[in-house]
């Protein structure tokens, strides 16, 4: 809505009649159709389904077994130019994979005890106790993602040149 009034047209040809695009307090921007008594009919498309060079809290990197959606960063050619660059970084089910040009760049190494092998200022204790990590393997997907308490603001960025930074700020009476 532009300044709680008319409604902003993204889209016109594509969207349904009873459809409606919000950002969300996790920085999903969800774009979903309603029903005539405004419940959700269907969820038509989602950001964090589709991610670009950056993981937030919340999002997956894996992948959906039953449709084959896959989940995993992309670097940008470079930082003018969003399109999608040299370096991936993927989820193979115990560790997080960076490759370059589709060959293994690096590894993470097994995450467990709350830590990664190769990445010891990530690790639950360093942080203090700010990333929750959560690794899923079930019949319908296999996924990593994290979490991180509420208050705090966090992402992950994979740049042009293969490095992965993080950042966060803390809210309220921490300081940022």
């Amino acid at each position: 809505m532009h300044s709680g009034g008319d409604p902003i047209v993204l889209n016109s040809n594509q969207a349904a009649r009873n459809s409606t695009a919000t950002l969300l307090d996790s920085g999903n921007f969800v774009l979903e159709e309603f029903n005539s008594d405004r419940s959700v009919k269907e969820k038509l498309w989602e950001s964090f389904d589709n991610p670009t060079d950056t993981l937030l809290p919340g999002m997956k990197l894996g992948i959906n077994l039953k449709t084959g959606q896959n989940w995993s960063l992309a670097s940008w050619i470079n930082e003018q130019v969003p399109a999608p660059g040299t370096f991936t970084l993927e989820w193979n089910g115990t560790q997080l994979v960076m490759k370059r040009r589709g060959g293994t760049y690096w590894s993470s190494g097994t995450l467990k005890n709350r830590s990664f092998e190769f990445i010891p200022w990530l690790s639950f204790d360093t942080c203090n106790n700010i990333y929750s990590f959560n690794s899923v393997a079930n019949e319908n997907e296999i996924y990593f993602s994290y979490s991180v308490p509420d208050g705090v603001v966090s992402e992950w960025a994979l740049n042009s040149r293969g490095g992965l930074s993080d950042t966060k700020a803390m809210f309220g009476s921490q300081k940022i």
